[in-house]
């Protein structure tokens, strides 16, 4: 089930730039990860909502229906 703040997040719309793809793998079907993949070792890694991701962004919230991942710098969408 989301987060209170998946779910706060999910009903505005982001004014963030969106990003098909991106290193965006997979979204967990709880909601509560999101697997990127690590530019470095070209691996999959989970992150969850205020984790960082390898790029330095910092992970504010998941969607699973939606198949997106809002970031503090963009939107991933899944493609």
């Amino acid at each position: 089930m989301p987060s209170k703040v998946a779910e706060k997040a999910a009903e505005k719309p982001s004014s963030l730039p969106t990003v098909r793809g991106g290193g965006l793998v997979a979204i967990t079907p709880d909601g509560r990860s999101a697997v990127f993949t690590n530019p470095s070792t070209r691996m999959p890694q989970q992150f969850r909502v205020g984790e960082q991701l390898p790029n330095g962004e910092t992970v504010r919230s998941i969607d699973y229906e939606k198949g997106r991942v809002v970031t503090t710098a963009k939107e991933y969408g899944l493609e």
